[in-house]
C-alpha cells in the first residue's frame, strides 16, 4: 500500500471484512476492473462479488444497472487486460530507462533519463513539433480573386496558376507585382464560360462531442484549460441538466441517453427560448 492512501485502503479493507457480499462498482472499463480487483486480491477475498456497471449517472440507467448486476468473475479478463498493460509498461520503463540512462552518461548526462511507453512517445511528438516550428521559414504567396457578372449574378472566381506565372514548389503564386499587372490588365474585360459542372453532395452531420474533443475545441476557440471545460460541462450536466453524462470517450449516444433526450431538449428550450422552434420540430 502507498503511504498516502494507506488510511483510505484500511477503511475499505475494514468494510470488506464486515461484509457478507461485495459490489464491485469500479469504472466500466479494464482499468476500473483492475482498481477494485487488486484490492480484493490483496486481502484474499473469498466472499461473493457482484459487478455493477454504471456508465451514466442519471437515475434511470443507474437503477437499470443495479438490477442487472453480474458475477464479478465474468469480468476477470478485463482485469487481466489492464494488469498485462501495467506489467508491460513497467517492464518497458525499467529496462529502457536503465539502458538510455547508461547510454546518456556516456555523453555526459548525469541524471536518470526516464523512458515510458506513452510519455516518451508524447514527448517525441512535442519535440518534433517544436523543431518543425523552430526550423520553419516564412514564405509569402498570393491569390487573386475576381468578381464576374454572369446574367445578373455576381460570381467570385479565383485565378488558377499557369506556366507563365512564377510559382513556388507547392504551386503557389509568389510574384505580387506579376499579379498586380494581371489584375489591372484584366479589369473590366469580358470572358467566356467554357465549362460548367454541377455536383450534388451529401454530408453527414457531425458526431456529438466526447470530452476530449470538446476540450480541444474549447482550447482552440476560447483558450480554456481542460479542467475549466470539464468543470463547465459537469455543471451543465448536474445543475442545469443540459447535457448527457460528459465524462465519456464515446461519441455515440446510448439508448439510455436517447430516453433522456426529451428532458434535455426541454431544459435547453427553457434556457434558450430562441431555440424553441427548432426543438419542437425534432
Amino acid at each position: 500500500p502507498r503511504p498516502d492512501s494507506k488510511k483510505q485502503l484500511d477503511t475499505v479493507i475494514g468494510f470488506i471484512k464486515k461484509a457478507d457480499s461485495i459490489v464491485h462498482a469500479g469504472d466500466p472499463d479494464p482499468e476500473g476492473c483492475l482498481l477494485i480487483d487488486e484490492i480484493l486480491d490483496h486481502v484474499g477475498n473469498k466472499k461473493p462479488v457482484q459487478r455493477l456497471l454504471i456508465a451514466d449517472l442519471n437515475d434511470k440507467p443507474v437503477k437499470a444497472a443495479l438490477v442487472n448486476m453480474q458475477p464479478n468473475e465474468k469480468f476477470r479478463p478485463q482485469t487481466n487486460k489492464a494488469l498485462a498493460r501495467s506489467v508491460a509498461d513497467q517492464s518497458f520503463g525499467y529496462n529502457l530507462t536503465r539502458s538510455y540512462t547508461l547510454k546518456a552518461r556516456e555523453k555526459g548526462f548525469d541524471n536518470v533519463l526516464n523512458i515510458g511507453r506513452v510519455i516518451s512517445s508524447l514527448v517525441g511528438m512535442v519535440n518534433q513539433r517544436t523543431l518543425a516550428n523552430q526550423n520553419h521559414e516564412k514564405s509569402h504567396y498570393y491569390e487573386l480573386y475576381g468578381t464576374f457578372d454572369i446574367e445578373g449574378l455576381k460570381v467570385k472566381g479565383k485565378l488558377q496558376p499557369h506556366d507563365e506565372i512564377e510559382l513556388d514548389d507547392k504551386n503557389r503564386m509568389i510574384d505580387r507585382f506579376q499579379l498586380e499587372v494581371i489584375k489591372d490588365a484584366d479589369k473590366g474585360e469580358k470572358g467566356t464560360v467554357e465549362k460548367r459542372e454541377v455536383k450534388e453532395e451529401k454530408r453527414q452531420p457531425p458526431m456529438p462531442f466526447n470530452l476530449s474533443k470538446l476540450q480541444i475545441t474549447a482550447s482552440k476557440k476560447w483558450g480554456y484549460k481542460p479542467k475549466e471545460t470539464l468543470d463547465i460541462v459537469q455543471k451543465l450536466y448536474e445543475t442545469h441538466q443540459l447535457l448527457t453524462y460528459p465524462r465519456s470517450d464515446n461519441q455515440y449516444l446510448s439508448e439510455a441517453h436517447l430516453e433522456n433526450a426529451a428532458n434535455i431538449l426541454s431544459a435547453i428550450q427553457k434556457t434558450s427560448p430562441n431555440l424553441a422552434a427548432s426543438i419542437q420540430s425534432v
